[in-house]
């Protein structure tokens, strides 16, 4: 027997591996000059209520930290699966307490501070996504002596001598992505046929 089949499966991506790129292209990086100089100096990637959360260690014209939020996603792009945060905005409380100090964020950072960290978190997903679908497409067997071995002799399969499971997932669905304490959720939906072959 066999039908169409669709498999929901979460797929873990530790949050240190948005952290690296980031915090190599941003820590220890100017913007501005003169007195209104402001510098990068530590990168943290967090979560706040299943969306991600970057910290920026500032010094300079400004001092202390400003924070960015936003909800990732995964988007399929000329075939590859990218993990962003294509919505990350600058924290309303950053952006109050900057105009309490009467700083113009868009002068200090010359231009979208957002706009300069969105390249910085993409993070292409494609290959560790793949290994899931190829695991959960590999055939799996069971045979009647390997079954009573596993739930005990007097539990035998009537006249059955094997039963197989052929899964073809071949269609891959990002559906949603989960920001969390160390890690992003990444939730997926693999589309097929599952054949159940009994012997």
């Amino acid at each position: 027997a066999s039908g169409p089949s669709r498999v929901q499966v979460a797929v873990a991506v530790p949050a240190a591996e948005l952290h690296a790129p980031l915090a190599a292209a941003l820590v220890g990086k100017r913007f501005g000059s003169g007195a209104g100089q402001v510098q990068l100096n530590s990168v943290a990637v967090g979560d706040a209520k299943g969306r991600t959360l970057i910290r920026l260690g500032v010094s300079g014209a400004y001092q202390g930290d400003l924070f960015l939020w936003g909800t990732p996603t995964v988007r399929e792009e000329r075939g590859r699966y990218l993990l962003s945060v294509p919505d990350l905005q600058v924290a309303s409380e950053s952006t109050s307490r900057l105009q309490d100090l009467r700083l113009d964020l868009f002068q200090l950072f010359e231009g979208s501070l957002a706009d300069k960290l969105r390249p910085q978190l993409a993070l292409d997903v494609t290959d560790r996504l793949r290994r899931v679908q190829q695991q959960l497409s590999t055939p799996l067997q069971v045979s009647q002596a390997a079954w009573q071995q596993a739930v005990g002799g007097g539990s035998g399969l009537a006249g059955v001598s094997s039963i197989a499971l052929r899964p073809q997932l071949s269609e891959l669905r990002p559906l949603a992505v989960e920001s969390r304490p160390g890690l992003l959720v990444a939730y997926v939906e693999l589309v097929g046929t599952l054949t159940l072959d009994i012997r």
